[in-house]
């Protein structure tokens, strides 16, 4: 496995266990926050640059076939690139899909679950591996 990859792994799986926990146990409050994000435009635009920087930085240091982790780590990266040009480019479709994604309270829970999922995954591949 590439040093990249392991860094990464380090990064990247603690931070999604935290966010998934967050989601999953949050509904209420991810849901409050989705509405305050699609209410700001500024802030919608910010998390693109945020978004898109982030993804930048994963995929130009770390775009490899040669693992799962790997493979996982690419893919969110360039998931990241895409999310953040979208919110910088298209804000009004992002607000339409975050209205429907408001509303799919019961996804939270999957969603969060995933994510806890892929971080312990990659924190176990960063960290022991």
């Amino acid at each position: 496995m590439s040093p990249n990859t392991i860094v990464l792994a380090k990064l990247v799986g603690p931070i999604m266990v935290f966010a998934g926990l967050g989601i999953a146990i949050n509904k209420k409050l991810i849901k409050e926050l989705l509405e305050d994000f699609i209410k700001s435009t500024g802030l919608m635009f910010l998390a693109g640059m945020f978004a898109a920087v982030i993804g930048m930085l994963m995929v130009t240091s770390h775009t490899l076939w040669n693992s799962v982790p790997a493979v996982i780590l690419t893919v969110l990266g360039w998931m990241s690139v895409l999310k953040g040009a979208l919110l910088m480019i298209c804000p009004q479709h992002m607000i339409q899909l975050t209205k429907k994604m408001k509303k799919m309270t019961d996804a939270y829970v999957v969603i969060g679950i995933i994510y806890v999922g892929l971080g312990l995954y990659l924190g176990y591949v960063g960290f022991f591996m």
